[in-house]
C-alpha cells in the first residue's frame, strides 16, 4: 500500500483549540495524532468548520498552526499545516519543535 505520508505520525489524546476567523473564542477539539505536517483531530461539531481555520495546541502562551481541511470522516478531520507557527501575525522561525 502507498504511504503519502512524509514524517512520521505521533499517537496522542489532548486537548486542543480551533480559532476561527480570528475569533477570541476557541472551540476545543482533541488531538488525535500529530506529525511535522499535519494532524488528526476529534471535532464535536465539524459541520460548521471551515476549510481554513487556526489550531492553537495550547490554551495560552503558544502560537498557532494555519490549517487546511484534507480529509473528514465523522466527527474527525485530517489537517494540513499550511503555514509556520504564528505569533501575533508574524512566523516564528526560533520557536522550538512541538514535536519535541
Amino acid at each position: 500500500m502507498f504511504q503519502r505520508r512524509f514524517f512520521p505520525r505521533q499517537t496522542m489524546s489532548l486537548p486542543a483549540w480551533i480559532e476561527v476567523n480570528s475569533s477570541s473564542l476557541l472551540e476545543r477539539c482533541k488531538l488525535i495524532d500529530l506529525s511535522e505536517s499535519g494532524a488528526r483531530l476529534s471535532i464535536t461539531d465539524v459541520r460548521n468548520l471551515p476549510p481554513l481555520f487556526n489550531l492553537y495546541l495550547a490554551r495560552i502562551g503558544q502560537s498557532a498552526h494555519q490549517c487546511r481541511i484534507i480529509w473528514q470522516r465523522g466527527n474527525e478531520v485530517g489537517v494540513e499545516f499550511v503555514t509556520p507557527k504564528r505569533a501575533d501575525n508574524a512566523a516564528v522561525a526560533d520557536e522550538p519543535s512541538f514535536l519535541s
